[in-house]
């Protein structure tokens, strides 16, 4: 029983000292800046910034404070 703990640590170990080799590419300032604007949510009005909203898809967010889905994506301009 000893060997099975023993190959199964050893294999384990092998698979995170591997890792990854390649280096990430650098994060794209614009994501940066939309991550740090200010959201206010419909409930509480509270304030927080669009990347303490947890993520439900690409539109919507969950207040950090009352869990409330609100739209954190901005507003599209009306067209002319």
């Amino acid at each position: 029983m000893k060997k099975i703990y023993l190959f199964f640590l050893s294999g384990m170990l092998l698979f995170a000292a591997g890792g990854c080799k390649e280096k990430l590419p650098p994060p794209d300032p614009a994501k940066e800046a939309y991550l740090q604007t200010l959201v206010r949510c419909a409930k509480c009005r509270k304030s927080s910034k669009v990347g303490e909203y947890e993520r439900i898809n690409q539109v919507l967010g969950r207040c950090p404070f009352c869990k409330k889905v609100v739209a954190v994506m901005p507003k599209k301009s009306k067209r002319p």
